[in-house]
């Protein structure tokens, strides 16, 4: 849909406008000192005042600000002023050439194993100066490390350590972020989609039509059109640009919105500071049609409907305004995004290693500076929308915008999917039906795609590197035809000397008599269920007695039987973490 959305509204011209930054205090400096640069060692205020305020970003410059960004450039000895004159100094060429980019220097970091001191791996400058500190359990090349000390050069210093929940660096970098005009465009076409399948008893129609209609194929317009559809069919409203849904399941609360990511980021984090006052809220995301709470409770004992009708969107203008201010002041990440802002006005060296506690001090540290004033105005011109977030308000109270509630009960519906998936535990144990038969398509091309080992318990030979995929129905074995062959995942050459030794009938460690017996049980399922019996035991977590368990239903189709499949290995991945062993 974004892609149709984004085809036709360049068809209608209407391209994303180009926001020149107005009014940037860190460039403003940088000129300042490019002036002095280019004079012949000084120059007048006024002078400044003139050549500045000729180019469009500060044609309307405040000069109470031109003075505190000078005043803040001496004191950092980057001029000399003299009543109306500038000076020139020994710092100023050496701050102009250093910060001729306002591209931020984004800093990689080394992580390094103290176990065999060699690096593993490469960490991002925005984990490390928003999740880094001593003792922060992290994932990085598929295994999860303890950060041991964090060095001055730049070093990351960690052991390995076991831990689930552990933080996963991201490395999006700076993705542009969907615009409020190409997401409501997006909301219409969910509207027009749920119009023409109001009317009809199937997907076909709508398609055919859409398709005609739209710079799109078949595929894809189907598969968007068969989403709604699975929507619909759970009685909830579809979101749209003209209805915000707001649904309920288990303990998350998921706002549907296309607004885009900057306005429902804006209206997650006013939400959120609105919700903190009553300690409901655990953790949020959003994406640019969605916003998603994590609830203290489950949304079964909350009355949605008052709690966003009366304490949400039926605030006073008052409080929303306060509500806006706690976001700028308490939620917005300061340290982050003001060390790019004081290392462009030279008051920070490039690349300079900060996080943790030292990261959170900038803020008071440069309260009040122009450093502080540079990133209060970049956070309201590029990070929030708090203008658009007042007029959604507006809009719900004057019924300009629709709002409706629903609860899901077993499942989320198909749209809430999208973003929840990414922050729920098992995503599998709620995926909607059409997400289902994707889940097992994909869950049996994966399982074809494996290579096993085949161990035979008759002439006790080891066929190796089997895919399983190309295994017939009825397995047999290439040297002595028998069927009683035990699929081995784990330790082929163990389970082939313990087999080794039992027709020698020499004697045996407890381990490796525990190893035969298990691999005989998988043998026995094979001999049984033929090429099932190895299909069930190469899912994780399926072992002989469960995977016994599933071919006893003797499914009838290959889809009942993966679906079994993957019911068990989500049922090993929920109960795992209360085994005692």
């Amino acid at each position: 849909l974004e892609s149709v959305a984004v085809i036709e509204l360049a068809q209608e011209g209407r391209i994303e406008p180009t926001k020149v930054p107005v009014g940037a205090l860190d460039v403003l400096a940088h000129q300042v000192a490019g002036l002095l640069m280019d004079s012949e060692g000084s120059v007048q205020l006024s002078n400044v005042k003139t050549i500045i305020g000729r180019s469009y970003p500060y044609s309307k410059l405040d000069e109470k600000q031109l003075e505190q960004v000078i005043d803040y450039q001496r004191k950092m000895g980057q001029l000399k002023r003299d009543g109306e004159t500038l000076y020139r100094t020994g710092r100023t060429r050496t701050y102009y050439y250093e910060n001729l980019s306002m591209i931020p220097d984004e800093r990689r970091y080394l992580v390094v194993d103290l176990t065999y001191n060699q690096a593993i791996g490469i960490l991002g400058e925005e984990f490390m100066m928003e999740n880094a500190r001593v003792g922060l359990n992290f994932i990085i090349k598929g295994r999860t490390w303890q950060m041991k000390q964090i060095a001055d050069d730049g070093r990351v210093y960690v052991l390995p350590i076991t831990d689930p929940t552990a933080a996963v660096p991201g490395w999006d970098g700076k993705i542009l972020p969907v615009p409020m005009e190409l997401g409501l465009r997006v909301g219409s076409y969910r509207a027009k989609i749920d119009q023409k399948l109001s009317t009809q008893d199937d997907v076909e129609p709508t398609v055919k039509r859409l398709t005609s209609e739209w710079p799109s194929d078949p595929y894809g317009t189907r598969k968007v059109v068969e989403e709604t559809w699975a929507h619909k069919k759970t009685g909830c409203p579809v979101p749209t640009d003209n209805r915000l849904v707001i649904e309920g399941f288990d303990r998350y609360i998921i706002v549907h919105t296309s607004h885009g990511d900057i306005v429902n980021n804006t209206l997650g984090e006013v939400i959120e500071e609105l919700f903190r006052r009553q300690g409901l809220v655990r953790m949020w995301w959003n994406d640019a049609y969605r916003i998603l709470y994590e609830m203290v409770a489950d949304t079964a004992d909350l009355n949605l409907e008052s709690l966003f009708t009366n304490d949400v969107f039926g605030v006073s203008d008052q409080v929303l305004n306060g509500a806006c201010h706690g976001v700028l002041h308490r939620h917005f990440p300061w340290g982050y995004y003001m060390k790019f802002i004081a290392e462009r006005f030279g008051a920070l060296a490039r690349g300079r290693l900060m996080y943790g506690e030292a990261l959170k001090e900038l803020a008071l540290k440069f309260r009040l500076t122009p450093i502080y004033d540079e990133t209060m105005r970049e956070a309201l011109t590029e990070r929030a929308d708090f203008e658009t977030v007042k007029k959604i308000f507006k809009d719900i109270r004057e019924r300009k915008l629709e709002v409706v509630f629903f609860r899901s009960a077993e499942k989320p519906t198909p749209l809430a999917y999208h973003l929840l998936y990414r922050h729920v535990d098992i995503p599998e144990l709620i995926a909607p039906e059409n997400v289902e038969g994707d889940n097992l398509a994909r869950l049996k091309l994966a399982i074809e795609g494996r290579t096993i080992d085949l161990l035979c318990f008759e002439c006790g030979i080891l066929q190796r590197e089997t895919m399983i995929a190309e295994i017939p129905n009825r397995p047999a074995c290439q040297n002595c035809g028998s069927h009683l062959l035990a699929p081995l995942f784990w330790s082929s050459g163990y389970v082939t000397g313990a087999l080794a030794k039992k027709m020698k009938k020499e004697k045996m460690e407890e381990d490796m008599q525990k190893a035969l017996v298990k691999a005989r049980r998988s043998a026995d399922l094979v001999i049984s269920y033929g090429k099932r019996a190895i299909v069930a035991q190469s899912v994780y977590g399926i072992g002989p007695q469960t995977a016994s368990r599933v071919l006893s239903k003797m499914q009838e189709s290959d889809e009942e039987f993966y679906g079994d499949l993957l019911e068990a290995k989500l049922q090993f991945i929920a109960t795992k973490p209360y085994w005692s062993n």
